[in-house]
């Protein structure tokens, strides 16, 4: 099967995700963490960049999303199915 047939739901859904991952991803975050030091504790990064995450202005790493995915796999898959 070609790459192309095999995406997540077609270009459209690809683009919808992307577009609201730093949302998805936010939200994720308050639900299951008090403040952002709390958030760069569990994470390993700074304040600024959970401070970042929180606002949407910046997204986390694919290595970030799946150790988190790893420790919370419930609310991670929750919150990036968007339900």
């Amino acid at each position: 099967m070609p790459c192309a047939e095999m995406s997540f739901g077609g270009v459209r859904a690809t683009e919808a995700f992307k577009h609201n991952f730093s949302d998805r991803w936010a939200e994720f975050l308050r639900s299951e963490f008090p403040s952002a030091r709390h958030i760069a504790i569990a994470s390993g990064v700074t304040t600024r960049t959970a401070e970042n995450w929180l606002a949407g202005s910046c997204k986390p790493s694919g290595d970030t999303v799946a150790l988190f995915f790893l420790r919370y796999p419930e609310a991670m898959a929750r919150f990036m199915a968007g339900t």
